[in-house]
């Protein structure tokens, strides 16, 4: 696979998609490849259930319901992942910022560290995203996600298009943005976007 050749400068990738995009897959992708540290929100949120950490009640019965943990959570965990990595060339978040004012701690954070923001969107169709979703969680062998109910996957794609759509959108006009076709295999999904995340680092270089 295509390895980014980077600069002196320093570089966050925000892979965000819908539930079901396969962003999550797309983002370890694009750190394994690069050997850069990897931020996924949901996996530290479903750990901090699992080892019932303070809050962890809490963020379990958001996550059952499909809505948004809130983001003090969220944020401390970021913002001690970027600390621990800034002299990382390349960080990958996967499903952070969620929201508007997520994205503006981001930006603080990356203009400290002098770091270019780059957001990739995984598109998918609901129609598809959902049908993938059900297959998912129909496969499982390890027990559900709580987030797998047909209720609360409702609820995160309607909260993907109300808070994390205006991201993408503060992204394009302020930053950069790559969009990424979803529908293909994995293979192919990751080949396009290694290729325009390259792309992308060679013209800023």
């Amino acid at each position: 696979m295509l390895k980014i050749e980077v600069s002196e400068m320093k570089y966050l990738f925000l892979v965000s998609g819908p539930q079901g995009s396969g962003k999550s897959t797309q983002a370890e992708q694009l750190a394994a490849v690069n050997e850069a540290p990897l931020f996924e929100s949901g996996h530290k949120l479903r750990e901090m259930v699992e080892r019932n950490e303070p809050g962890a009640r809490e963020v379990e019965q958001y996550m059952e319901k499909g809505e948004l943990v809130p983001h003090h959570y969220v944020d401390t965990l970021f913002t001690e992942f970027f600390a621990r990595n800034s002299s990382s060339p390349i960080l990958v978040s996967d499903g952070y910022p969620r929201n508007l004012p997520e994205l503006k701690i981001v930006q603080r954070l990356c203009s400290e560290d002098n770091r270019v923001v780059i957001g990739v969107a995984i598109d998918l169709d609901e129609t598809t995203a959902v049908e993938r979703i059900i297959a998912r969680a129909q496969t499982k062998t390890d027990g559900d996600r709580p987030d797998d109910s047909p209720e609360a996957i409702r609820q995160r794609l309607n909260l993907y298009h109300k808070e994390t759509v205006p991201v993408l959108e503060e992204l394009r006009a302020n930053h950069v943005l790559l969009s990424v076709d979803g529908s293909g295999t994995i293979e192919q999904v990751t080949d396009l976007m290694l290729s325009l995340t390259q792309s992308q680092i060679s013209d800023e270089a």
